[in-house]
């Protein structure tokens, strides 16, 4: 859970909302234990694909295919940092 809700507090800073928009704590308690979240480049479109990735990832509804550790959110940010090092030197 610490995972899936780091995943939710990164979505918030990235796109300015949370994942999920609902009436009611039921209602936002559903849509955390079934809907997809949305792709957070949908809101914010400089958002990098390897980091929509990553937030998917995160945020996966079942914990067996979710990002177990911080450790494991170590390759896919260094592939964005490489990434967005190429984007800067224009390659």
């Amino acid at each position: 859970s610490d995972i899936y809700s780091l995943g939710a507090v990164f979505y918030e800073l990235l796109t300015g909302q949370m994942p999920f928009k609902a009436q009611s704590l039921d209602e936002m308690v559903q849509k955390h234990l079934k809907a997809q979240v949305p792709a957070a480049s949908k809101i914010n479109p400089e958002i990098p694909p390897v980091l929509d990735k990553v937030l998917k990832y995160m945020m996966t509804k079942q914990p067996a295919q979710r990002l177990q550790s911080l450790g494991d959110l170590l390759p896919p940010l260094e592939k964005l940092l490489l990434e967005m090092k190429a984007t800067r030197l224009g390659m």
